[in-house]
């Protein structure tokens, strides 16, 4: 149970570290609505299922050993991080940013499927995840490990990062945060689009 405990809490404090997926559930839960928010921890949860079943199977040796198939995941992630990034600076620059709101402070609307693959493609292209969940994995899981530890912590590792995320995307849905965030939106989406840059050059690099 211990051991339980201690992984949670290193997943907990990985959750909450500002990578792609953090700065993405950010984005969308102050730009757009709390089903935006949702559709896209959605995604973003569909991209760690992936990646830890990789990662608990064994297939991580693949990614590790395999120079192309990491760089090919590495330069397209750094490619999409780009885009959003670019995307979110010109918007905050010209001004687009000012959203038509109602009193809930709802943004402008994102679609289901776009917010669903803003959240897969960030995560899924993102090739240090399942090399950082394979070396915390590997912390606490031997050759002798059963299938049942293995599912444990598996389920520990998704179920935890979509309790986090969503308690963050629903804090975020509050009247004043909105107001808040619309008061300042042009400059917060500039840092976030500014932010994301760095991210993708951080991959490169």
């Amino acid at each position: 149970m211990a051991d339980y405990c201690y992984f949670a809490f290193l997943m907990f404090l990985g959750q909450l570290s500002p990578g792609p997926d953090m700065l993405l559930v950010l984005k969308n839960s102050l730009n757009h609505n709390l089903r935006a928010a949702l559709f896209t921890i959605a995604g973003i949860t569909g991209g760690i299922v992936i990646h830890t079943t990789i990662a608990l199977t064994g297939l991580a040796v693949i990614f590790s050993e395999s120079s192309t198939a990491y760089q090919v995941l590495r330069y397209g992630g750094a490619a999409y991080l780009f885009y959003l990034g670019i995307r979110l600076l010109l918007s905050a620059i010209s001004g687009r940013g000012k959203p038509k709101v109602d009193l809930q402070g709802s943004g402008a609307p994102l679609s289901d499927s776009a917010a669903f693959t803003q959240g897969f493609a960030t995560n899924i292209l993102n090739p240090k995840i399942i090399i950082i969940i394979s070396s915390i994995l590997l912390m606490f899981l031997g050759t002798d490990s059963t299938i049942g530890e293995r599912i444990s912590y598996g389920v520990i590792l998704v179920v935890e990062g979509v309790v986090v995320w969503i308690v963050i995307a629903f804090l975020l849905q509050t009247q004043r945060a909105k107001n808040q965030f619309f008061r300042w939106r042009d400059p917060i989406n500039a840092t976030f689009g500014i932010l994301l840059i760095a991210l993708a050059i951080r991959t490169l690099l």
